[in-house]
């Protein structure tokens, strides 16, 4: 995923190749016209009708399985694959999770069976995605990753929560 349409130069290839290829690209989607909700930095958002209709489906199916009760989610970023990728993880209430994959025009996929991998244009996108659904649900949401494996992040030398210390104290600044 993630994939940019890579036109090799023309000087590779003979007049008719690169005219064929052309013609070929010309039918590829291309993530610079991907459609986009309108995020400016005012915070007034004009959400697609699309998206809105996505993010009632899921949260359908979160209330669903939560019954009413508050929801716990935790949102994070990684990369894989070339691509990177934002998860909303339910924990209390909900089970399961949603997957974006960003760098793809919008595909709304909706699924409630865990690996549901919905595409999106960009991070922001995604983002803007995730807020309506926890705000729909009064999610109860924890950011990031837990797991550290940096030896200088987590000094036990195990797999645990970010260490964040002082540099004049020493003192953990997490607590």
């Amino acid at each position: 995923m993630n994939q940019e349409i890579c036109q090799p130069e023309s000087q590779d290839f003979s007049p008719e190749e690169q005219a064929f290829m052309e013609k070929e690209y010309a039918n590829q989607p291309r993530i610079e016209d991907a459609e986009r909700c309108h995020l400016p930095p005012s915070g007034a958002s004009n959400t697609l009708s699309p998206v809105y209709d996505w993010a009632k489906t899921v949260v359908a199916l979160l209330q669903k399985q939560s019954n009413g009760q508050r929801v716990k989610a935790r949102l994070w970023a990684y990369r894989y694959s070339g691509a990177e990728w934002l998860v909303m993880e339910f924990l209390d209430g909900a089970e399961g999770s949603f997957t974006f994959c960003i760098g793809e025009p919008h595909n709304y996929v909706v699924d409630d069976s865990s690996g549901t991998v919905t595409l999106v244009p960009d991070m922001t996108e995604a983002l803007h995605m995730a807020g309506i659904v926890f705000n729909a649900v009064n999610a109860e949401v924890e950011v990031g990753n837990r797991r550290e494996l940096n030896p200088c992040c987590c000094p036990d030398k195990t797999t645990s929560a970010l260490k964040v210390e002082s540099q004049k104290t020493g003192e953990d600044l997490a607590k």
